[in-house]
């Protein structure tokens, strides 16, 4: 399927002279209302201009000044006359074809928003164009070692000024949990997406209780097989139970649970 003529306007309108610089460098994250649905929104500018905006960690779009422009106003709550008023004078498109450009974006946002979890992350609808004129500047997502907090928060703070919008937080089970909780504050307090990936014995109830009310997105524990032995024989005894406990604890908290499912020797046939 072809790209929208509307979604290649906004790809490729041209900058005009004297308008207004493109949207800094970096990271900003909103949460609204999309078509009438909570949706939490990251809009990650690149230094060369074009932009990359991911709605509920699930899909995302990549644009170019002029529609990172027009996504960044409308999920500020500007209205469409004020938008309009902006771009106009930014950008050489008739008043029109804008307002048309607008409500069309509007749609895309809130079909973004609705769209069920667990499709794949970026949604090409630029026929791999933006792909090939610009590179990402930073990961969509970093694995972080847990560290004592006083060197864990400047690095969660370093990947945010990176423009990284998702972490994941590595606990072991020497994980201190009250490290575990601050990262998971203070990444949300940034806006970040933040995870947590560990072993079923790494995440007891009563750590993943306080990460969910810290704001923690989404929890991934390792699962090799669906019986004890195959599991345990290689992470360790009582592992797979602890894992499901860990999982049955994030559907009770209503925190997305991830099922991390590697492919070993021990059950590759029967996977």
């Amino acid at each position: 399927m072809g790209t929208p003529r509307w979604l290649s306007r906004l790809m490729q309108a041209p900058r005009m002279p004297g308008g207004p610089a493109v949207l800094p460098s970096g990271l900003r994250s909103w949460r609204t209302t999309l078509g009438g649905l909570h949706a939490r929104v990251h809009l990650r500018a690149e230094p060369d201009g074009t932009a990359l905006a991911l709605l509920n960690a699930s899909s995302a779009v990549r644009l170019t000044a002029s529609g990172a422009a027009m996504v960044s106003m409308v999920l500020d709550g500007e209205d469409d006359r004020a938008i309009i008023k902006t771009l106009k004078r930014s950008f050489d498109a008739p008043r029109d074809r804008l307002a048309r450009d607008l409500l069309e974006l509007r749609d895309t946002l809130a079909r973004l928003a609705a769209a069920p979890g667990g499709s794949f992350p970026i949604e090409d609808l630029t026929d791999g164009r933006g792909a090939r004129t610009s590179a990402l500047s930073a990961p969509l997502e970093a694995w972080v070692e847990m560290a004592p907090i006083d060197a864990l928060i400047p690095r969660i703070d370093a990947l945010w000024g990176a423009a990284v919008p998702h972490i994941t937080l590595l606990a072991t089970t020497s994980t201190v949990a009250d490290d575990l909780v601050r990262a998971v504050e203070r990444a949300e307090d940034l806006g970040m997406i933040c995870g947590i990936r560990g072993l079923g014995s790494a995440l007891p109830r009563e750590t993943l209780t306080r990460c969910a009310e810290a704001g923690v997105d989404c929890v991934q524990v390792p699962l090799l097989a669906n019986t004890d032995a195959a599991h345990d024989q290689i992470l360790g005894t009582g592992e797979r139970r602890a894992a499901i406990d860990a999982l049955v604890a994030c559907r009770d908290l209503e925190v997305c649970p991830i099922a991390e499912v590697p492919l070993v020797d021990a059950t590759a046939d029967h996977l």
